[in-house]
C-alpha cells in the first residue's frame, strides 16, 4: 500500500521535472487502499479527539496531495498528446499507469481526429461547421446535467441515507466529463474535472457511473 510520504515525494517530483516520474500500473488501486485505511482509522476514533482531528487532517492533506499529483501529470499528458512527434522514449510513456495510458492515447486520437478535419477544411474537402448553433445547444445540454446532478447529489446526503451508508466503502472512478462540487455521503465535498480520478463512496460512484458520466477503474485484487 502506497505511504502519505511516498504520495508527497512524488508531488515534489512532478512539481520540479518536465517528464512523468514512474508510477506503478496499480498506483490508483494503491490509492484506494490507503484511502480506505485512513477511512476506517478515522471512524474507529471518537469524534472531537485529538486523534480524530489529526486523521481527519491527514486524510483532507492526503486528498489535497492526490489532487495535486493528479494535475501534474495530466498537465504533462495533455501537453505530451498535443504534440505530432509521438516520441515516447522522450516522454517516458512507460511511466504511466494503465490508467494513464489509456487516457493519452485517448486525447491523442481526439486531437488526430481534429487535425484531420481541418486539413480537410483547408484543402476543401468540407465545408466549415456553422457557428453558434451546436455550442450552443452543448452549453444548454451541460447546465441541464450540472443541475440534474446537483440535485441527485443532494438527494443523497439526506440524513437517513448518511445513517445507511455509514460503512459504506469507497469506488475509484474516472469522470468523463466536469462534475460539479456535490456533498458525498461521507460528508466531503467533491469537485471533478473530465478524466480526473478520485475515490469516492460507492453509493455516489454508482450514482455518476450510471449516469454514464463516469466510469469504475476496476480494483486489482
Amino acid at each position: 500500500m502506497v505511504s502519505r510520504k511516498e504520495i508527497d515525494d512524488l508531488v515534489r517530483e512532478e512539481k520540479k521535472s518536465s517528464k512523468l516520474s514512474r508510477l506503478e500500473d496499480n498506483f490508483y488501486q494503491e490509492v484506494h487502499k490507503l484511502i480506505k485505511a485512513l477511512k476506517s482509522e478515522l471512524e474507529g476514533s471518537k469524534p472531537g479527539s485529538a486523534k480524530y482531528k489529526i486523521l481527519e487532517r491527514d486524510m483532507g492533506n492526503t486528498k489535497n496531495q492526490l489532487e495535486k499529483l493528479f494535475e501534474f501529470r495530466t498537465w504533462k499528458i495533455l501537453r505530451k498528446s498535443a504534440l505530432q512527434n509521438d516520441d515516447k522514449t522522450d516522454f517516458g510513456l512507460a511511466n504511466m499507469t494503465e490508467e494513464e495510458k489509456r487516457m493519452y492515447h485517448e486525447i491523442k486520437n481526439i486531437i488526430n481526429s481534429y487535425h484531420s478535419g481541418i486539413y480537410k477544411i483547408i484543402n476543401g474537402k468540407q465545408s466549415m461547421p456553422q457557428p453558434g448553433i451546436e455550442e450552443n445547444r452543448g452549453a444548454k445540454r451541460k447546465e441541464l446535467e450540472k443541475e440534474e446532478i446537483k440535485k441527485e447529489m443532494k438527494e443523497k446526503t439526506t440524513e437517513d441515507t448518511i445513517k445507511e451508508t455509514q460503512r459504506d466503502e469507497y469506488m475509484v472512478i474516472r469522470a468523463l466529463q466536469d462534475i460539479p462540487r456535490f456533498r458525498g455521503i461521507d460528508m466531503h465535498d467533491y469537485t471533478l474535472k473530465q478524466d480526473d480520478v478520485a475515490a469516492i463512496p460507492n453509493t455516489n460512484a454508482e450514482a455518476l457511473c450510471k449516469r454514464k458520466i463516469a466510469i469504475k477503474i476496476e480494483m486489482i485484487p
